[in-house]
């Protein structure tokens, strides 16, 4: 007896039906176990392989970031050392203003209190903003005839 089979993909060859796939619905324990089962069919496989194959206790390669060449492992562990030195301790660094300050100044508005100019977008000054007013002179106009408007409605009011 002849029986086409998935596995076999030729007819004439019979399969057994338990190595044969199922194609009704399968339970999760069911495929966990058929997960399980080819993974440990896979390792003892790879176990079985001769190293020079598979690569198994190989030299790791090193290979230069920029040209892809191979290096040595001295070599290797050489750029992984190299880190900048730390720019903060010399003087000259700061005094060039190389190094940012991340301390608030006195004199910064910050601690003022002064409110930084309106602007029609109720931005603050901080790091998205510096606080000077750039531009042509239409927001602090816009902000004049608004403010002249609340006040004539006010006068108004008591009428």
């Amino acid at each position: 007896m002849t029986k086409r089979s998935k596995k076999a993909g030729i007819v004439g060859k019979y399969v057994p039906t338990n190595e044969q796939q199922k194609t009704v619905l399968k339970s999760g324990k069911y495929i966990r176990e058929e997960i399980d089962k080819t993974k440990k069919d896979e390792w003892s496989r790879f176990k079985q392989m001769d190293p020079c194959i598979s690569g198994r206790g190989a030299e790791p390669v090193y290979r230069d970031k920029r040209k892809g060449e191979r290096i040595s492992k001295d070599e290797h562990l050489k750029s992984e050392k190299k880190v900048l030195p730390n720019l903060g301790d010399n003087e000259k660094m700061k005094e060039s203003g190389f190094v940012i300050p991340q301390e608030i100044p006195d004199h910064s508005w910050l601690k003022r209190g002064l409110d930084a100019a309106p602007n029609r977008y109720v931005i603050r000054p901080g790091r998205h903003w510096d606080g000077v007013d750039s531009s042509t002179g239409f927001e602090k106009e816009s902000f004049t005839r608004t403010n002249e408007k609340e006040a004539r409605f006010w006068s108004v009011s008591d009428m």
